[in-house]
């Protein structure tokens, strides 16, 4: 049995905890991509890079939505001018940082 979320037609979990896992393609027509701090900073980058070249590719980067929570490597995207950084206010117990990057045109 997979994750939970997959009994919902349009939603694909990719869990990255292995490696054969992330040789996996991000699905071309995603639209929010959430991560809970999955990489080291320099995957991170990639990860990042590879986002904007495939649906930079295919016309839909500015559709696109990153959740990334427990962001410990948030100047990854805050580096990139193409990139709008926005903190998510997440209730007061909640001790992790949570930001939404999206990528206006």
């Amino acid at each position: 049995m997979g994750h939970p979320l997959e009994a919902f037609e349009r939603i694909f979990v990719i869990s990255l905890t292995s490696r054969a896992d992330r040789r996996r393609e991000m699905p071309d027509a995603a639209t929010v991509l959430y991560m809970w701090n999955p990489f080291d900073g320099p995957v991170m980058r990639r990860c990042k890079e590879r986002i904007i070249e495939k649906y930079g590719a295919l016309g839909t980067l500015p559709r696109i939505r990153v959740v990334y929570h427990h962001a410990l490597f948030i100047d990854v995207w805050r580096e990139d001018s193409g990139c709008a950084v926005r903190r998510i206010e997440l209730p007061p117990d909640e001790l992790n940082k949570a930001y939404l990057i999206t990528f206006p045109t």
